[in-house]
């Protein structure tokens, strides 16, 4: 996913980072639904079964390695003539509130994530075929809607919108906690699903707005860490809460990420908390 921000950023200008983004999403989307309805046409009709599944799967992954090495070196949308120097991984207290969004994003995906479709199944006895339904509905939804919501971001800026998902959130998850009715949990997934991807494009335009752009991937990667830290730690935490106290509790906890998280977005001033070296970098283009 960060291999894939960075280079989608790197196709484009500042302004239009996140009309790019959510375009990358809605192709992903549609290759998600793709495969989908194969696998289901292929099991359905037994024309697949799980060797040559996992075989499709393997010549797919093998075909995008192949393909990333005739990808060019970017800038801007232009091509470099020198691929930056780069280091393997950045951590600054300069880009401390991308980091932050990271780890609260983590922590609050991660129940649902580990949790979400399990409550579907355990708690409202869903089978596969309203399951299946609910995840192409999510997927097409991705699919349709990528590049107007990323659009979003370039237009209105990071701080309103990602304060408004992450209300999304709360409504979301608070009524997948409370509301005992299969119909709203259905609607509350879909919809914490469908503005899911607005967090990620969020953070990593508001990281190529204050960053210096070798060290965007870098910091990009750190901001997967933070994720997985948080992924180690949250769904061991809520699941034994799930298993003595019921499953409201750990999505109450998510929306108390979520609404730290509103706080957090408070912060961002792109413009403002420019680092240094991006200060320096951006000077150093300024007429004489």
């Amino acid at each position: 996913l960060q291999t894939n921000y960075a280079l989608g950023m790197s196709l484009t200008t500042e302004g239009r980072a996140g009309s790019i983004l959510g375009r990358l999403t809605a192709i992903g989307s549609a290759g998600a639904l793709l495969a989908m309805l194969l696998i289901f046409a292929g099991f359905q009709f037994a024309w697949l079964d799980f060797r040559p599944a996992f075989m499709l799967a393997g010549c797919g992954a093998l075909v995008a390695a192949i393909a990333i090495f005739g990808f060019p070196n970017l800038k801007d949308g232009r091509l470099d003539s020198a691929a930056a120097l780069r280091d393997p991984i950045v951590l600054t207290r300069d880009y401390r509130y991308y980091y932050l969004l990271n780890l609260l994003d983590g922590a609050r995906q991660q129940i649902l994530f580990s949790f979400g479709l399990w409550v579907l199944v355990h708690h409202f006895g869903l089978g596969v075929p309203v399951i299946s339904a609910v995840l192409i509905s999510t997927t097409t939804l991705s699919m349709l809607t990528g590049p107007h919501i990323g659009r979003l971001i370039d237009r209105h800026g990071e701080r309103p919108v990602l304060a408004w998902v992450n209300v999304g959130y709360i409504i979301s998850l608070t009524g997948y906690a409370l509301v005992n009715n299969v119909v709203v949990a259905c609607a509350c997934y879909v919809i914490y699903m469908f503005i899911a991807p607005l967090s990620n494009i969020g953070a990593a335009t508001y990281l190529r707005k204050i960053a210096v752009p070798a060290e965007i991937a870098p910091s990009l990667a750190m901001g997967l860490t933070m994720q997985h830290m948080a992924a180690i730690v949250v769904p061991l935490a809520t699941g034994y809460v799930l298993n003595f106290w019921g499953y409201e509790i750990p999505f109450l906890v998510a929306a108390g990420f979520a609404s730290i998280t509103i706080l957090v977005t408070r912060r961002l001033d792109p413009e403002n908390q420019k680092s240094p070296r991006r200060l320096v970098a951006q000077a150093s283009l300024q007429p004489s």
